[in-house]
């Protein structure tokens, strides 16, 4: 069966969604339907069609999650930070450089986690400044203990 909006639209708009079978069973074809998803106004439905786009192949998933990373929503922009730990490579570094930049305290925690996952070496330096002038005590300390996994 072809893969359709309403049917990655209904399999998201779940409490648990099953991102990886669901990255498997849609693929790249989902990636269209992602991005509209992200353009709508549910913030938590568009912050699983970001996360599901962390998980597929498609060179458009990278597109996504800029588009995310650049949302008015902090929560989509969470969902961003989040999926870059699925999509190592230097393509993301600009990304999550960005993120870490992000005036809200959820995104920069969850980058600054993302960052540790991805052992992020390109991102150290912007690291290191949050480890020293972050304006939260709790965030300087994510980021020395980040520093020491990359």
């Amino acid at each position: 069966m072809a893969t359709t909006q309403e049917m990655v639209r209904h399999r998201l708009d779940v409490d648990e969604p099953d991102y990886p079978m669901m990255a498997r069973e849609f693929g790249s074809p989902a990636a269209d339907y992602l991005r509209v998803l992200l353009d709508e106004e549910d913030e938590l439905l568009a912050s699983k069609a970001v996360y599901l786009a962390g998980l597929i192949p498609a060179e458009s998933a990278v597109d996504i999650l800029a588009a995310a990373a650049d949302n008015a929503s902090p929560i989509v922009r969470v969902a961003a930070a989040a999926s870059l730990a699925n999509k190592p490579g230097l393509e993301s570094a600009p990304l999550l450089e960005a993120l870490l930049d992000d005036d809200d305290i959820g995104v920069r925690k969850t980058a600054l986690r993302t960052a540790g996952k991805l052992r992020a070496a390109s991102v150290r330096g912007k690291i290191e400044a949050m480890a020293q002038s972050d304006s939260h005590d709790a965030l300087r300390q994510l980021a020395r203990e980040t520093l020491s996994h990359t």
